[in-house]
């Protein structure tokens, strides 16, 4: 399988590039990311793209990309660090542009023998519902609630060629002691979520948005495994 990564240096994309390395069903991986990657040992299979503006993808990233089976979007703005027309450039227009591009790219010649899947990491607080009203970062969190609803109408549009998938967790907690004491709020390890995630652009799902308790159970069961 050949997987493409958005996010790779980040907490989240970092564990999911760990898992994506180790799992021997993924045989090419192509991570596109603005900067190198702070340490990852020597892999035959991982090849990164340094890119300035990482959702322009140029032809030269796209042919790269070609014949993938795959994408895990694991990157986007945070509510404080960027404005609000920054947040919906890159989170709304740049995601959305994106899937569409991979989609197209991947499936080039018409000769794939299934679906390209496109994995959307949202979240827990994430708004679907336009027209509600939200005190707290209402305006951000609908903006992903906005991914959400596009790519789910792409996958409907695109069905002949594409699987677009939504997980949503809630707190993502470290490999840590402290982790403990936070479990006692929705949440879930960082381990198995990269764990699930891997294994939901390799396998797919019946269901195309997948709630934190379903990605808890499977990361979980996925990481006993293999112990």
């Amino acid at each position: 399988m050949k997987l493409i990564l958005f996010g790779a240096t980040g907490f989240i994309g970092g564990e999911i590039l760990t898992h994506a390395l180790a799992n021997p069903s993924i045989t090419s991986l192509i991570v596109i990311s603005r900067r190198q990657l702070p340490s990852s040992p020597p892999d035959a299979k991982l090849k990164v793209l340094i890119s300035e503006d990482i959702i322009a993808l140029s032809p030269s990233i796209l042919s790269e990309c070609a014949d993938a089976d795959a994408c895990i979007w694991a990157v986007g703005t945070k509510p404080f660090g960027a404005t609000l027309e920054d947040a919906r450039r890159f989170d709304v227009e740049g995601t959305m542009s994106v899937a569409k591009k991979l989609a197209d790219v991947a499936n080039e010649g018409g000769n794939r023998e299934g679906k390209f899947r496109f994995v959307y990491t949202s979240g827990i607080l994430v708004i679907k519902d336009q027209e509600s009203s939200v005190w707290v970062l209402g305006k951000f969190r609908k903006l992903r609630g906005e991914v959400e609803i596009g790519l789910s109408a792409l996958g409907k549009e695109r069905g002949d060629v594409l699987e677009t998938y939504v997980t949503r967790p809630a707190f993502v907690l470290r490999r840590t002691l402290l982790s403990s004491f936070w479990s006692i709020f929705p949440s879930i390890k960082v381990d198995e979520l990269a764990a699930a995630t891997v294994h939901l652009a390799l396998e797919g799902s019946p269901d195309q948005t997948v709630e934190n308790a379903t990605l808890a159970k499977r990361g979980a069961e996925l990481l006993k495994q293999k112990v």
